[in-house]
């Protein structure tokens, strides 16, 4: 039997939609029956005709997510012959693919609302959304996804409307990298940075993070250089325009706080691979605890610790411009108090940047 596009969009409402949401169910026997009635229907439907693609979709329905060893396992198949059904299920927009090779999974896809948003440029630009399962979504896809684990997916239209008159207001005269020192002159009483930038904010009101705001989350606690990749792509234009307008000799790296398996700035700073003299920075720890910046909550707390365990090591700076970067900017304190010991090594100026910066002055970004 064959059926048009239409009559599979008829069969995704009415008979597969109810059946996802059976599957949150507990199923008694004539749930069951009728569960794998109606996922046998849908692959003929759809021109299944072999019968062990039907038993591999019924399989997934039951068990899902499922890894492509698991279904050869259950089924005596090779390899070759597991993947050779998905391919067939994925054509037919049946499966939901969890994760990444070699560690990916598959589950029947649940339908997607019917919801149609207007083009907006600022939910493709700026608009991202990881998902409780790891995805990272971004442009109308995460905004819905967004939505709809907020319960506030009838809301959809008004709210998309929203998010573009905010950005439309919050970035009106700003382009990237935009200065941020006004910002910081509220929370420190002493800036010996010459100017201050970011490439966005972490997060903006109501909305949560920007796409550049996961990214740099995702970075840093994923132990994956990919989202440092895109991070790299995104800003690596934006740091040269800097270099270029303050004449920028040597660049400073704010030192990591907290030991990770892939550090994030180290890695930024392995892909943008600038040509430029690098200045050493050092942290410095006492006791047994390391403390992070992002943990503490106090502006003061952060300056302490800042002036306490940062540290330039001897070496000539006399008469350097010099660009120091770190990963989020928050209360400041981290840029400010190495600049200071950058200026006492004879540093002749510091820009300091960051990827990402707090919206509302003194703001604690605790998830980077």
């Amino acid at each position: 039997m064959v059926i048009n596009g239409l009559g599979r969009k008829w069969l995704r409402k009415n008979v597969l939609a109810p059946t996802i949401s059976v599957l949150k169910q507990p199923l008694s026997r004539l749930g069951q029956s009728c569960l794998l009635f109606c996922f046998i229907f849908y692959s003929k439907v759809l021109n299944m005709k072999n019968k062990t693609s039907s038993q591999i979709l019924e399989y997934i329905a039951k068990n899902g997510p499922v890894r492509p060893s698991e279904i050869a396992l259950a089924f005596n198949l090779s390899a070759q012959a597991v993947h050779w059904h998905l391919r067939k299920f994925k054509a037919s927009d049946l499966l939901a693919i969890l994760g990444n090779p070699p560690h990916t999974h598959y589950k029947i896809k649940e339908p997607a609302e019917n919801v149609v948003l207007e083009a907006s440029p600022a939910l493709e630009e700026r608009f991202s959304y990881i998902s409780p399962r790891g995805e990272f979504l971004t442009g109308e896809k995460a905004f819905l996804v967004w939505l709809k684990s907020k319960g506030l997916s009838a809301q959809a239209t008004s709210l998309s409307t929203a998010y573009d008159k905010l950005c439309a207001t919050i970035y009106e005269n700003l382009h990237s990298p935009f200065s941020t020192k006004e910002r910081l002159e509220g929370i420190l009483s002493d800036i010996k940075m010459k100017e201050v930038y970011i490439s966005d904010f972490y997060a903006l009101p109501q909305f949560g993070k920007t796409t550049l705001g996961n990214l740099v989350h995702a970075a840093k606690t994923s132990d994956s250089i990919v989202f440092t990749k895109k991070i790299a792509l995104r800003v690596d234009q934006e740091i040269g325009v800097l270099i270029k307008r303050h004449k920028i000799d040597s660049i400073a790296y704010v030192p990591h706080s907290i030991p990770r398996k892939v550090q994030f700035l180290p890695e930024l700073k392995k892909i943008l691979g600038f040509s430029i003299p690098e200045v050493r920075t050092k942290k410095l720890f006492f006791g047994d605890v390391p403390v992070a910046q992002k943990s503490l909550s106090k502006v003061s707390e952060r300056i302490e610790n800042a002036e306490a365990t940062m540290s330039v090591p001897i070496q000539d700076l006399s008469g350097q411009s010099i660009l120091l970067i770190d990963d989020a900017l928050g209360s400041g304190a981290t840029l400010n108090a190495l600049s200071k010991k950058l200026l006492s090594r004879g540093a002749k100026d510091v820009t300091g940047y960051a990827v990402v910066g707090s919206y509302k002055g003194f703001e604690v970004i605790s998830q980077v």
